[in-house]
């Protein structure tokens, strides 16, 4: 497998990491951008479908014509804070760093200087992720724009969209749905999720809506790293732990404990 790179594109009003498989003209990679400046300008949270609604955020997705990816659809997501301090700042985070021109350049990973720009925390996991052959969305780049006075930013994260795939809460609530192969999915996504402990990879927003199925190729993905975080590997079994508390949680809000967490506990090695 190829692993990723990445270009950065630099301005006073946008800082732009973008996939380099994507494109690797300049020129081109600049009208990319400005492709992925005009999606992220009609994120209107405003006319977003309640169906696409994932975890906090809402998403929306555009058709991108690139020179190596003709009409591939993309997710355009922007950040959003939970809690109290969500309904004061809903998207927007401090600043770590006053953003100066630059001209696009690559980088192997996103420069550890914006390691603070919250959207960056999560391409970087997906693309170690995605790199260590984990079925995750593949990162095609993050946005960040600090606000007028530039005391804050808000962030936006762009990956390929999955084809074919319902969230795994939908398929279960879904009409004349077979027992068995809810099960069957439930399994393989705690297998997924062992991958992703195995990885050092801990998922603080592990919910029914952030796992896609595709019951007709019996293929699960996990979405929304949103808030994910590194952990050193010899803690794999305290955040298996506390990834399935997650998970049960998610299930005991819509009622299907029974149905699926022990399978999925079965999945991830841990059969509680």
């Amino acid at each position: 497998m190829n692993l990723i790179q990445f270009f950065q594109y630099k301005t006073q009003t946008l800082t732009c990491w973008v996939n380099s498989a994507y494109d690797l003209n300049v020129a081109n990679f600049q009208d990319f951008i400005k492709q992925l400046e005009s999606c992220q300008a009609n994120l209107n949270p405003n006319e977003f479908n309640s169906k696409i609604k994932l975890g906090r955020g809402k998403v929306k997705v555009f058709e991108i014509a690139q020179v190596s990816l003709v009409n591939k659809k993309i997710v355009m997501r922007q950040c959003l804070r939970g809690g109290l301090i969500g309904k004061i700042l809903k998207n927007k985070f401090l600043n770590p760093a006053l953003l100066s021109n630059l001209v696009a350049f690559i980088h192997s990973e996103v420069g550890s200087e914006f390691a603070q720009f919250r959207p960056l925390t999560e391409i970087n996991n997906l693309k170690y992720l995605y790199d260590n052959g984990l079925n995750v969305p593949c990162p095609i780049g993050a946005l960040v724009k600090p606000t007028t006075n530039r005391l804050f930013y808000v962030g936006y994260v762009a990956t390929e969209f999955i084809e074919n795939t319902i969230n795994f809460l939908e398929f279960i609530k879904s009409p004349n749905v077979e027992r068995e192969k809810i099960i069957a999915l439930a399994f393989l996504i705690g297998q997924e999720a062992r991958e992703m402990l195995e990885l050092g990879v801990y998922h603080s927003d592990f919910h029914l809506g952030n796992l896609l199925v595709n019951p007709e190729t019996n293929e699960v993905w996990i979405i929304d790293f949103d808030k994910s975080t590194r952990f050193d590997k010899s803690a794999k079994e305290l955040y298996a732990i506390k990834l399935i508390k997650r998970f049960t949680r998610s299930a005991q809000k819509h009622e299907v404990t029974e149905l699926i967490v022990r399978p999925f506990c079965q999945g991830i090695g841990l059969d509680m």
